[in-house]
Parts: C-alpha cells; structure tokens; sequence
C-alpha cells in the first residue's frame, strides 16, 4: 500500500508547525518585546510596581514555543522522506502519538485535526498490511 495520503498530510502538519513557528518567532514575541510593557502597565493599578522581568519571560516562552514548532516541522519533513510503502514502522507511529498528544497540550486546533486524521490513517493502513501479510503466509 501506497502512503501517499500519510505523506501528503505530514508534509501539511510540516508546513503549519513552520508557519505556526515563524509566526509565533517574529510576530507574537516581537509584539510582546515592544509592546508588552506598555500593555501590560496600563491594565494593572497605580500602586504595583511593574518591571519588564514578566515581560521577558513571556517572550522567552514564546520564542522557545517558536522554535519547538519549527524543530517539529523539520522532523516531520525528514520523516516525509523516510516514510516506506507497504511497512509498519513503529517509530513513525510514536512519532505521530507524540505529535497529537502536543496539539493536545497545547490547544493548537488545527495541529490537533491533522495529526488526528493523520494518526488514524496511518494505524488504520498498519492493519491493512498487517492482515495482507498473514494472508499472503
């Protein structure tokens, strides 16, 4: 059996966790570098003294999230190539549990669809093959 399918939507989870990191990277923390200490002063009372420490940590986060998102992208773009007709490979499964269970985690809506779909199908062509090689023994 063909992966094209399981490819095709590998390389669309690759290509959203690469969007999804340079956004994150250079729109989201850089709003958060020049803007946040304003923002966030203006919300909070006169009384409490605010220092730009919460404002570094929040961009420190954010950047490491950025960078997460593209590494994952990177791998599943390496994974892309390595995928194999018509075998069970059990890394790439793991793979893809890890991947989901990250969406998950971090409520990335459109990454919790595709690895979801792209879970079930792979598990479900694993069957496939899996019964296709005790017919032909």
């Amino acid at each position: 059996m063909k992966r094209t399918l399981e490819r095709n939507l590998l390389r669309g989870g690759a290509i959203w966790n690469l969007i999804n990191g340079m956004v994150t990277i250079l729109g989201y923390a850089t709003w958060i570098k020049t803007s946040g200490i304003g923002a966030l002063s203006s919300g909070m009372s006169s009384d409490i003294n605010f220092d730009g420490s919460l404002i570094d940590s929040v961009y420190t986060i954010a950047v490491g999230y950025g960078i997460l998102q593209l590494i994952i992208g990177v791998f599943n773009i390496i994974i892309v190539r390595r995928l194999r007709n018509n075998q069970i490979q059990k890394r790439v499964v793991v793979w893809l549990g890890g991947l989901l269970l990250f969406s998950i985690s971090t409520m990335d809506v459109i990454g919790i669809i595709i690895y979801s779909v792209l879970f079930v199908i792979y598990q479900s062509r694993n069957k496939a093959i899996r019964l296709a090689n005790q017919m032909s023994l």
